[in-house]
């Protein structure tokens, strides 16, 4: 590779083999410092992905008086206030039914007995 000569006219933008070899050398390295990048999600996150934005919905009919389980439950969008809260799902789970449900009905604390 040619010497450098100040006759060029990009004199001061030019690099020779040995400065690019630690020009790159110093870029690895603060690569190193700065760390991994981030990808996906953190794993505390996966809860709120999965929940945010949803409502509580039954997955299959139910008759009056029928126990409820966890798995007679889905999270679907969209999110409507007047449903039971995400949080409050697991009080209701073993709980009995005070009237028919159907598939994909909002589930709502008045149908329940306590």
């Amino acid at each position: 590779m040619p010497k450098k000569t100040k006759l060029a006219g990009d004199f001061k933008l030019s690099i020779d083999q040995k400065e690019l070899r630690k020009l790159i050398l110093k870029i690895k390295q603060n690569y190193v410092m700065v760390g991994k990048s981030r990808v996906g999600p953190f794993k505390c996150e996966n809860y709120y992905k999965k929940t945010l934005r949803r409502s509580v919905y039954y997955s299959e009919n139910m008759q009056k008086f029928e126990t409820v389980r966890k798995n007679h439950f889905n999270l679907l969008r969209p999110y409507i206030k007047k449903g039971l809260k995400i949080e409050e799902l697991k009080n209701f789970f073993n709980s009995k039914l005070k009237k028919n449900v159907k598939k994909y009905q909002l589930v709502e604390k008045n149908h329940f007995t306590k």
